[in-house]
Formats: structure tokens, C-alpha cells, sequence
């Protein structure tokens, strides 16, 4: 769900991913508390999961911020740039469909 979330290039999108973002510290947050109360052999491996966790989420929001920090100055978030319109089919004759004469 958080990959799907991490490519906002939009006011809106940048919003719901703070969103996500808080909840997720949340849930971590209230299982490092739990996580002490578990039996030994299991409460080490959890903390440890949880740290990882905390780490991936402090670099995403370490990129939410730059990202909002680009959209405040005017500029497309990290490589989002404006793509130009999808070009159409030719106009004109092309090299299958000879011009008549005529």
C-alpha cells in the first residue's frame, strides 16, 4: 500500500500519503509499547522489525517533505516533470496510401 502511495506529484496525493504516514507511525508506535510485554524469544525479533519499520518510514517522510518543498516552489516533485501530449496519428499521406491523381 505504501508503494502505491509514494509517487504523489499532487497537493492532494502529497496530503493522503502525510495521512497514511501518520497512521502508520501510529500502529508502530503502539506496538513498541506492546512489544516489551511479549515472551522473550518472540519480543527481540519484533523490536527489531520494528525498527526497520521506523527507518522506512522516517526515509519516506524524509521524501514527502521534499516533495512538498518542490510543489511550494513551483517545481514537478522528483522527476515528475510534465510529459508532452501524446502525438496522433499523421495527418497527411504516408508511404502506405499513395495520393490519388486526380
Amino acid at each position: 500500500m505504501l508503494t502505491a502511495a509514494s509517487c504523489s506529484t499532487t497537493p492532494h496525493g502529497l496530503a493522503t500519503e502525510q495521512k497514511i504516514y501518520a497512521d502508520a507511525t501510529n500502529i508502530v508506535a503502539i506496538a513498541d509499547k506492546i512489544a516489551p510485554a511479549l515472551p522473550q524469544p518472540i519480543a527481540t525479533p519484533v523490536e527489531a522489525i520494528l525498527g526497520v519499520i521506523s527507518a522506512a518510514l522516517a526515509a519516506w517522510n524524509a521524501h514527502q517533505q521534499q516533495s512538498i518543498a518542490k510543489l511550494r516552489a513551483g517545481k514537478c516533485p522528483l522527476g515528475a516533470e510534465p510529459k508532452p501530449p501524446a502525438l496522433g496519428p499523421p495527418l497527411g499521406p504516408t508511404a502506405a496510401q499513395p495520393q490519388s491523381s486526380g
